[in-house]
């Protein structure tokens, strides 16, 4: 491979700085918590406490495995709820495929020869 595809992740500062990352075994533990992308953005959308501190602690294990949720708690200040809400919906973002206008209009137009 020619290019390398691996997403960069996004940064932010909590006790260190790290990098928040949904790769596809994020995505995988995403789906797994939430069912899928909708609802797990729906729940910063809502301001859903723990559902915030469960993705944080998804983007986060990347980078530390024994990383529990709680610990991912304690890492977030209620201060910096925006801030973490916005990065975590542009990490989140970052990891999903780029929707072309050339395929929309081909499957909208699929749609139409299907009525």
């Amino acid at each position: 491979m020619a290019n390398d595809i691996r997403q960069k992740g996004v940064e932010i500062t909590l006790d260190k700085k790290r990098r928040l990352l949904f790769d596809l075994n994020a995505l995988c533990d995403l789906e797994d918590k939430f069912g899928d992308i909708n609802s797990a953005f729906k729940q910063i959308a809502n301001g859903s406490m723990k559902g915030i501190r469960t993705l944080l602690h998804i983007g986060l294990v990347h980078e530390d495995e024994s990383l529990s949720e709680r610990d991912a708690g304690k890492l977030i200040a209620l201060a910096d709820i925006a801030e973490l809400s916005q990065k975590l919906t542009k990490s989140m973002t970052q990891g999903l495929p780029k929707v072309e206008d050339d395929d929309v209009d081909e499957k909208n137009q699929e749609a139409k020869t299907v009525d």
